[in-house]
């Protein structure tokens, strides 16, 4: 596709890290585009028909916003300025077997951003993020210790824990320095320090002022129904804003203080309990313990406050 815009970066996961976060930071910054769709997935599902959501009761096949041709994927790109570094940001590329080759082959050049979290504590709030949405597995979060249910099957659950075993296939692929690992308790601690760091390796000026205070994506039980009812994200107010001006409806995803303030509401609807210790300790020590380890002795990084 001779003369098409392609990504020079990729934020490949994981999720419920703080991706969310990235993509409204990133797009603050003048000399980056990213695409209005987040979450394209286009490397992982490229040819992939979606299935029906009857024809798939457990939620193994659910990506509504996939993006998997390929013309339609780079026309994701057409408004973006010459001098603009172009990127995207979908966690899915993580887990995906066949992402690490597919992007290698198309993009051998490309900046990789990965953002880690606790695995226990990114499965809890993956599963807080069902509940809000009303597609929580059945048996709570006890069932992710059973290795028959659906939380092994679904990649986004346990497996999607699973780091150095994602990354690893990364390292196989590309050369080091053109994957950056941040941790999402550094994302906490000082985003700005964390953005300096990831303009730098994408390749823009990292003295840009950002507004980073604003949540994303929030996760939880919900604890108002009238509310979440009407602002959450298959609500009342936003079907019908996008049934009835498909226009005012982009203008509000992409307009941040109309972000902030529905980012607000929803937060608002919802309450997130803590996970249980008991639950967190036999999902590190019988789930995640290796993974950590061998995580930790590959990127050179201290990870034992997970495994405390």
């Amino acid at each position: 596709m001779s003369g098409q815009r392609w990504p020079d970066f990729l934020v490949i996961g994981a999720g419920k890290c703080g991706t969310t976060s990235l993509y409204h930071y990133l797009k603050q910054h003048p000399d980056v585009f990213l695409p209005t769709v987040k979450e394209t997935n286009f490397f992982a599902l490229a040819g992939h028909r979606p299935r029906r959501p009857e024809d798939d009761p457990e939620g193994l096949y659910y990506w509504p916003e996939a993006v998997t041709d390929e013309r339609a994927y780079a026309d994701l790109f057409l408004a973006a300025k010459p001098h603009q570094r172009c990127g995207e940001v979908s966690p899915m590329y993580l887990y995906s077997r066949q992402s690490p080759d597919r992007i290698r082959r198309a993009l051998p050049d490309v900046r990789l951003i990965v953002i880690l979290r606790d695995p226990a504590e990114r499965l809890w709030s993956r599963y807080l993020h069902l509940v809000r949405d009303g597609r929580a597995p059945e048996g709570g979060i006890e069932a992710a210790l059973d290795m028959s249910t659906v939380w092994w099957r679904r990649q986004d659950l346990v497996p999607e824990g699973r780091y150095h075993t994602h990354l690893r296939r990364y390292y196989d692929q590309f050369p080091a320095d053109q994957i950056k690992v941040f941790l999402h308790s550094e994302l906490k601690r000082d985003p700005t320090k964390l953005m300096r760091a990831l303009f730098t390796h994408i390749g823009v000026s990292p003295d840009v002022t950002l507004d980073l205070t604003a949540k994303h994506n929030p996760s939880g039980t919900v604890a108002r129904p009238w509310l979440h009812g009407a602002v959450g994200g298959g609500g009342l107010l936003p079907r019908a804003l996008r049934s009835l001006s498909p226009t005012l409806w982009q203008w509000g995803r992409e307009n941040p203080l109309a972000q902030r303030w529905v980012t607000a509401a929803r937060s608002a609807s919802l309450e997130r309990p803590a996970l249980r210790p008991h639950t967190r300790t036999r999902l590190i020590e019988e789930v995640y313990s290796g993974e950590i380890e061998r995580l930790a002795a590959m990127l050179g990084r201290d990870l034992s406050p997970w495994l405390a």
